[in-house]
């Protein structure tokens, strides 16, 4: 599903004053227990009203003796952290596909703010390529992004069970210094994001722009004469394509007398990390 409308206002006003902003953790979850609920306890620990806990849990695989201890670490952190108040809420999703990581985290962080919650990314909890996802969707996104760093590592299976592979004694917390990224323009990231659902031609592409009506594209009819057509298709060069593709985030194909345009690996990533597509 898509979402458009955060590109034509300031996400974080929305519903800022109908409403209490909530604090919300974003957790993607590996092996770990103290990194996950560490932080919370105390009674200098976080505050949250909700949790949302990335889980690589497969129901294909379940009698896999892998993910049945990342089940169990799952439920211990959980009702751990409901044991504290906190409201949890578990997603699934494949943790070692670094795209769906960026896609999901991005979406949850976007739909969050879309509520005018404040939100968190623990990027600790997990394994290194998903903490590189969730990091990179956090910074992007503009939220605040920290690590729990651990005292020691668990040498036995008896501390495996209480603290997972890190052991937190004493709550460390460092947030990450996030850096600029300048995305897309509105109008371009629209159409990027249309665009990893789908390959369009330029004709294509100017219905889609005129059904949303996407200034400078609300007047394109496709009963035009050609030589307002020709207008758009400059308007849509000029203002867009151009863009995107000098970006790295599109190619064009000539076909006939079309031309079909796709989008590439990092076109990809960025329509991800923009957080409208939800699933």
């Amino acid at each position: 599903m898509l979402t458009w409308l955060p590109l034509f206002q300031n996400i974080t006003e929305k519903n800022h004053f109908s409403k209490p902003e909530k604090i919300v953790h974003i957790i993607p979850l590996g092996f770990e227990v103290d990194r996950a609920v560490k932080p919370f306890e105390g009674k200098d620990g976080f505050r949250a009203h909700r949790v949302l806990l990335l889980s690589a849990i497969s129901a294909s695989e379940e009698q896999d003796p892998i993910v049945l201890q990342h089940i169990k670490y799952v439920n211990i952190v959980r009702e751990r952290l409901e044991s504290l108040g906190i409201e949890v809420h578990v997603h699934h999703l494949d943790l070692i596909d670094l795209l769906e990581v960026i896609r999901k985290v991005s979406s949850l962080i976007h739909l969050e703010r879309m509520e005018g919650n404040i939100v968190y990314v623990n990027m600790s909890a997990a394994g290194r390529l998903t903490s590189i996802g969730s990091t990179l969707s956090g910074m992007v996104q503009g939220v605040k992004v920290y690590y729990v760093k651990a005292d020691g590592y668990s040498n036995n299976l008896e501390d495996m069970e209480v603290h997972g592979y890190s052991i937190c004694n004493n709550v460390n917390v460092e947030y990450l210094e996030n850096f600029n990224v300048e995305l897309p323009d509105p109008r371009s990231m629209m159409l990027l994001v249309e665009l990893y659902r789908r390959n369009m031609s330029a004709s294509e592409m100017l219905v889609f722009l005129h059904d949303y009506r996407v200034a400078g594209f609300a007047d394109y009819d496709e009963y035009l004469s050609r030589e307002d057509k020709i207008k758009f298709y400059m308007r849509l060069n000029r203002g867009l394509l151009n863009k995107l593709e000098g970006l790295g985030y599109i190619r064009r194909k000539k076909l006939g007398r079309e031309v079909e345009v796709e989008i590439t690996d990092p076109g990809r990533y960025v329509a991800c990390i923009s957080g409208m597509i939800n699933s």
